[in-house]
């Protein structure tokens, strides 16, 4: 169409490194890493072979772009909103809960378990991309945790890395049962009981452990392009002074947001 002004290169560059991406989200999803080929996700795309290794470099190249682009989105599109002016244990419960409600539609989560599970079979290449994932995913963790033992949330003699570590392996796992067995993993009990069982796990004393095990801090229902959450009961808010124990010793206050993308 003559009437239409012409893309330029940099938007025609930007629009089929898209296309291609999610091509190959959704034959992934199908298929497998293995199974998936160049000329596959650039004929689903509806370009030439070339174009991928052009744009990419190589199939395992395109990979490392979709897990890295995946967990950006889900940190910033998803837990990021969610987690807004919480932090310590109260930030680690509430990331738990979103965490715990996948998206039984997505192509992108179905994608990366199916092409994890390749990780120890056929194509050991693929294991640093998900080590860097898993790398991600135990520090937003980990942050946590720091943060609660400052503000006296969290035992100080929980260990930092393993409990990051515990976590992370508990949220993969939780999700690949339930990709595998559906309904018969109960997610909303399992959510439940699980609080119960971090807090108790956790917290310095049972006061503390039953206040965080009682609260209901999120109602989240995750669809492909939206997200809606309601906050309810937070105890931290209501018993943590304005300054944490360290900013008191050092006169200063401590930051009511903190920019920082792995939260």
């Amino acid at each position: 169409d003559a009437t239409k002004p012409r893309l330029t290169q940099r938007a025609r560059a930007e629009r089929s490194e898209k296309l291609l991406l999610e091509a190959a989200v959704e034959l992934m999803a199908q298929q497998g890493f293995e199974r998936t080929t160049v000329a596959q996700i650039a004929a689903r795309a509806g370009y030439s072979p070339g174009l991928v290794n052009h744009r990419f470099g190589s199939k395992f190249e395109l990979l490392d772009r979709l897990i890295e682009m995946g967990q950006r989105a889900f940190y910033d599109d998803v837990l990021a909103p969610a987690l807004e002016g919480r932090r310590g244990l109260a930030a680690l419960l509430h990331a738990m809960e979103v965490r715990l409600r996948p998206n039984r539609d997505s192509a992108r989560t179905l994608a990366f378990y199916t092409v994890m599970g390749e990780c120890l079979g056929p194509v050991p290449q693929i294991r640093p991309a998900y080590a860097r994932a898993g790398r991600t995913i135990r520090e937003s963790f980990r942050r946590f945790i720091v943060e609660g033992q400052e503000d006296g949330d969290i035992r100080a003699d929980v260990s930092v890395d393993a409990a990051a570590a515990i976590l992370a392996a508990l949220t993969r796992g939780v999700i690949f049962q339930w990709l595998i067995e559906g309904d018969a993993i109960a997610l909303d009990r399992l959510r439940r009981e699980n609080r119960a069982w971090l807090t108790r796990a956790l917290a310095p004393d049972p006061a503390t452990a039953a206040a965080y095990a009682t609260a209901t801090t999120t109602d989240t229902t995750s669809t492909a392009n939206t997200t809606t959450t309601t906050n309810t009961a937070d105890p931290a808010r209501a018993r943590r002074p304005a300054r944490t124990r360290a900013a008191a010793r050092t006169g200063t206050e401590r930051p009511t947001k903190r920019n920082d993308p792995a939260r």
